[in-house]
């Protein structure tokens, strides 16, 4: 009999999950698995109501009729959705794979990104010279982006500079949060940092557009790199 997996997060980052997915297949194909794919395409800026109509589509599947469940944590960053799979994974007996998020009793794929920001800075330290910073978060409650905050900010207090940390705007992962932080920020007039880091590669495209829309250039005028692999 085939096996059969489940699987969780959102639509909003597409061409990584859609990635993911195909890896999976080709990975399970000697099994002949069958996988079931659970989607939402809820936004931080939805109504509660909208929200909550939205994410029920995790609550569709009886989990004691699958062999396993996959979060993709990647796209999915609603505080409380990823725990209350795993409890109802937990209590079918099933087991459960988590991507990009660390929770206790689950299988964990994914990237060192603590250390990868820490290297980040350092190379922008000793690179770029790099000294002033804002932080470009996704959201509050997203582990990955909390990680990374964490490493920058670790960084700067190991060497006695918290204070280089200017600014942390959390996005809550929209491109517009984005492009109307950067038209504030230059109507303003304010200086600019060494470097804006970002949560992931979509709020530094954003960033980069923006910039270049009140004449700022990238890399030239200020930095924008990416704190994921």
């Amino acid at each position: 009999m085939k096996k059969k997996i489940a699987v969780f997060t959102t639509g909003w980052c597409c061409e990584i999950l859609s990635q993911f997915l195909t890896g999976m297949e080709q990975s399970l194909r000697p099994e002949k698995a069958d996988i079931f794919l659970f989607l939402g395409y809820s936004m931080y800026s939805d109504s509660l109501a909208n929200r909550k109509g939205d994410l029920n589509i995790f609550k569709l599947p009886d989990l004691h009729d699958f062999d396993a469940a996959v979060i993709f944590g990647s796209g999915l960053y609603f505080a409380g959705e990823p725990e209350a799979i795993i409890a109802r994974s937990k209590e079918a007996g099933i087991p459960v794979i988590v991507q990009g998020s660390r929770f206790d009793d689950t299988y964990f794929i994914g990237s060192d990104n603590y250390t990868a920001t820490i290297e980040m800075c350092r190379h922008l330290r000793a690179s770029h010279s790099a000294r002033d910073i804002i932080f470009l978060a996704g959201s509050a409650d997203s582990l990955d982006s909390e990680l990374r905050l964490k490493a920058v900010k670790d960084f700067l207090h190991e060497n006695n500079e918290d204070s280089l940390l200017k600014e942390v705007f959390y996005t809550k992962w929209e491109n517009a949060a984005v492009s109307k932080y950067i038209s504030d920020f230059c109507t303003a007039g304010k200086p600019l940092p060494d470097v804006f880091i970002c949560a992931n590669d979509g709020l530094a495209m954003e960033a980069c557009v923006s910039l270049e829309k009140y004449g700022i250039s990238v890399p030239e005028q200020v930095l924008v790199p990416v704190s994921t692999i």
